[in-house]
């Protein structure tokens, strides 16, 4: 455990691409957002920009963290416009697969970022691959599932560290997305190996995901474990949507492990204003990356792996004194060399 999160606190970047095609310019590109409200607005904003380093013109699609309807009308809405080419933002494949369907059908290719495919669905049965291709976000983690268990399980282990391996976590289970899923599998097993911990699973859903419903949840679980010292949740927006708030309000010394990038988080940790530990992950590299990805397809090329990392953030490592989180490595002057022909 300790030499996990040693790893962690270093960071687990892999090498950034060196080489690729150049950038095909002029191509009118759709990102579709998981919702604009949600830390998906950083790499969304990573994508428009990497668009504008490429010459793309780019429209952005909110698709509000509505499952239900606005995923799948973002979609269409691309294909009718023609789009040359989609990135989706942290949507699975389950939730929009008529339209990838279709774009497949209408030769529009769709680039998977922070999504799973149909081929990898959870909990639900596995379908085909519809994605045209899906970003590797590195070497060491070559897939969305095992980047997901990986900060998920640096996460339990922080807390078990933490609480001398006494924790008692109130712990976020997010159970209709395959993140969700993935994380959860990875936390289990992560606490499994801490004969002292104890874990009071909360099962939630996308639709609960809203803050009346996210804060109500930890105090009714709260109310039902007292003895709880820790919560350990898959998102950064769990907390900002009044969980760190609530826990502040028990008024006892509970810490707390999450995910992300956006500053409000890293301000709570900065003030122990409720957040104790963030695995920081530059979303904004991500949207370089897909775009990355994007642009290899329209050469004709593979994608390879983009040297995504994930690091471990407290209060006594790598806490940037203002601001999100973001990697030291300069991804912006890589893929302008690659794409510029140097």
């Amino acid at each position: 455990m300790q030499a996990y999160l040693a790893q962690f606190y270093e960071g687990t970047g892999g090498s950034l691409p060196t080489t690729g095609p150049k950038a095909v310019r002029g191509k009118d590109v759709w990102v579709v957002s998981c919702g604009q409200a949600t830390s998906c607005a950083t790499g969304t904003a990573g994508v428009v920009a990497a668009g504008a380093a490429l010459g793309w013109t780019t429209h952005v699609c909110d698709g509000a963290s509505d499952v239900n309807n606005a995923f799948v009308t973002c979609l269409n809405q691309a294909i009718a416009a023609r789009a040359d080419g989609i990135i989706t933002n942290a949507i699975d494949c389950a939730d929009i697969k008529q339209p990838l369907i279709t774009a497949k059908a209408d030769k529009i290719p769709v680039v998977n970022m922070d999504g799973f495919d149909c081929n990898q669905n959870l909990p639900q049965s596995a379908g085909p691959s519809l994605f045209t291709a899906s970003v590797i976000p590195s070497s060491q983690y070559p897939t969305l599932e095992s980047y997901a268990a990986a900060a998920a399980k640096a996460q339990a282990y922080w807390l078990i560290n933490a609480t001398d391996g006494k924790a008692k976590v109130i712990n976020y289970d997010l159970t209709d997305i395959t993140y969700g899923v993935v994380a959860q599998q990875a936390t289990e097993a992560a606490f499994a190996q801490c004969s002292g911990c104890t874990v009071y699973n909360i099962p939630f859903t996308l639709e609960q995901y809203t803050p009346e419903a996210l804060k109500g949840l930890f105090q009714s679980a709260y109310l039902q474990h007292p003895d709880a010292n820790a919560v350990d949740a898959l998102s950064t927006s769990v907390f900002l949507s009044g969980v760190a708030a609530a826990i502040k309000a028990t008024g006892k010394p509970l810490l707390s492990a999450t995910q992300g990038t956006e500053t409000a988080a890293f301000d709570l940790l900065r003030t122990n204003g409720g957040i104790s530990a963030i695995v920081g992950e530059d979303n904004a590299q991500a949207g370089w990356a897909a775009a990355d990805t994007l642009n290899r397809l329209f050469a004709g090329d593979p994608p390879v792996p983009e040297g995504e990392g994930l690091q471990l953030v407290d209060a006594t490592h790598n806490l940037p004194a203002s601001g999100a989180y973001h990697t030291s490595v300069n991804y912006v002057a890589a893929y302008e060399k690659i794409w510029s022909g140097g």
